[in-house]
């Protein structure tokens, strides 16, 4: 069967299932769409198909899929034959919004003649002549809706009342009411207080525009992806990928140094809160008498990518994940300290990244000059070498090391202890308390892989986490070049690069690893960064 041809196996399931909880991450992320299961519905029974696991990381649009039914002892199955696609509806009701609809559909009985079709339910005049019934009038609240033959239609969610309006006759306007207690659209009780829903037809998503009343898909707003640098250090280019929150108007620079200063933003970009601090304290030191008067640090937009609220988060991880690469191997190339790049980031996501988002990320490092192609191995090569990569007998639980754990389509995990508790198993203990991680259930796999023992611990600690780093870098280029083992596409079961490193103390650690996993050798070819007056020249 050929690759957008194979076929989904599973066992059916009368429930929902569980999802899979990832490693923790400080920044919100836009969660990515289900892809652990196929539903199929049929005369009011649903099923659920679980997917198998190699292709979770595929795009559901470039597979075929075929439902094949079992009737009677004894008999061949009947494949059931498509003949028609579901329109896609981007904007179904879900949650509250769907409680809603569905009141509303029964209210007009919508879908009793032809072509009555649930996207079409909210352009038609029935609707529009239900919601002017209802109104827009605060103090009156509809929970309920009456027909002229005497039948009640309720309107509720999970058992409790919503309450909606005809906002200024364009927005549904709802709130769920709490048990017990009165009612108002201004509180802040209940399931997140008041909502609105789109205005745009067939379009059942939460308005997040208070002005049009849209939701983010179809706002036309717009958040902006950039390169800060900050040109009052004058050692070093020190870069950070920054995307802020959305506002009205373009940020100038004015507005970024204000923002970077503030102190949720400090709260929630620790590396970069530490470098202004750093920056504040090597002011102090070397201006001790005039240091209040002098700027320490002021960020200069390099680059500024305007796009979609619906695609600025993913833009903004590939450009982080390719600028991680792009800094990581400049630095490599260009080993003096006057010649480097220091990139302030920390933690890197790459939170829902499918096989095209790799492809991003590869084309974004290739037009900077950064490719990655393999070649075999020598016949002779040593795939674990000791000096770097202990026996596992030899391994000191106690101390740190970085590992690796894999499931059976191909998804590899990274990590890194620095734990000093005596364990039965190796990894990090969260692996194996009540916490879920990425390696749930799958914590037979890990094995040890990096581990030098030092006298300092801080230091043991930094080179362990360097070595996760490159593990992880070696899973993300094997994805990128769509590198398999055993038969599966190679990719990160991570979900971000926990700590960049702008240099690490042993680079070869990224060959070996990247041999182990795939079998062949690795090579870079990478143009330094053009640096023109302090600035490299990263093109977006």
């Amino acid at each position: 069967m050929s690759e957008k041809g194979r076929k989904i196996e599973g066992k059916a399931s009368e429930k929902p299932l569980p999802t899979k909880k990832r490693r923790y991450s400080t920044s919100a992320q836009q969660q990515p769409p289900n892809k652990s299961h196929v539903l199929v519905q049929y005369r009011g029974r649903s099923l659920e198909f679980v997917v198998p696991e190699a292709l979770r990381s595929e795009d559901p649009q470039g597979l075929t899929f075929q439902v094949t039914v079992l009737h009677g002892d004894g008999d061949d199955p009947v494949q059931l034959d498509l003949v028609e696609r579901e329109e896609m509806w981007s904007g179904r009701p879900e949650g509250v919004t769907m409680s809603i609809f569905e009141a509303f559909k029964a209210h007009l009985r919508w879908g009793e003649q032809p072509g009555e079709t649930d996207m079409l339910m909210d352009s038609s005049p029935q609707f529009l002549a239900m919601m002017t019934e209802i109104g827009d009038n605060p103090s009156k609240p509809v929970c309920s809706l009456k027909r002229s033959d005497g039948t009640v239609t309720r309107i509720h969610h999970n058992g409790q009342d919503v309450m909606v309006r005809w906002f200024k006759g364009t927005n549904v306007y709802f709130k769920v009411k709490v048990e017990g207690q009165k009612f108002m659209w201004g509180s802040k009780t209940g399931e997140g207080g008041a909502h609105k829903i789109c205005t745009v037809k067939s379009c059942w998503s939460i308005s997040k525009d208070r002005i049009f009343g849209y939701c983010r898909p179809h706002s036309e707003k717009t958040e902006e992806v950039m390169l800060l640098r900050d040109v009052k250090n004058y050692t070093n280019p020190n870069i950070v990928v920054f995307c802020p929150t959305l506002k009205m108007t373009t940020y100038t620079e004015e507005d970024i140094n204000e923002y970077v200063r503030n102190a949720c933003t400090r709260a929630s970009y620790h590396t970069l809160d530490k470098y202004m601090t750093d920056r504040v304290k090597v002011t102090k030191d070397e201006y001790p008498d005039t240091w209040e008067n002098i700027v320490p640090f002021w960020f200069e937009i390099d680059q500024s990518l305007q796009m979609k609220t619906t695609q600025a988060t993913r833009r903004y991880n590939v450009i982080s994940v390719g600028t991680s690469l792009l800094v990581h191997f400049h630095n490599l190339a260009c080993p003096a300290l006057a010649d480097q790049v220091f990139l302030q980031m920390k933690a890197i996501h790459f939170l829902g990244a499918d096989s095209q988002f790799w492809d991003e990320v590869f084309q974004f490092v290739d037009k900077n000059g950064l490719k990655f192609f393999t070649s075999p191995l020598p016949p002779d090569y040593d795939f674990r070498q000791t000096q770097y990569f202990p026996p596992e007998d030899k391994i000191v639980k106690t101390l740190p090391y970085s590992y690796q754990g894999h499931d059976e389509g191909g998804g590899i995990y990274d990590g890194a202890t620095s734990t000093t508790i005596s364990m039965a198993g190796f990894g990090s203990n969260t692996h194996r308390t009540h916490k879920k991680t990425a390696l749930t259930g799958l914590e037979h796999t890990i094995v040890p892989l990096f581990q030098e023992i030092l006298d300092d611990t801080a230091e043991m600690d930094k080179t362990a986490l360097q070595a996760e780093y490159l593990g992880s870098l070696s899973t993300i280029i094997a994805s990128m070049l769509k590198l398999k083992k055993d038969g599966h596409h190679i990719r990160p079961i991570i979900e971000q690069i926990d700590q960049h490193f702008n240099s690490v103390k042993y680079p070869e650690l990224l060959d070996m690893v990247f041999a182990m996993r795939t079998g062949l050798k690795l090579n870079v070819n990478v143009e330094p960064l053009l640096i023109v007056d302090g600035k490299p020249e990263i093109i977006f």
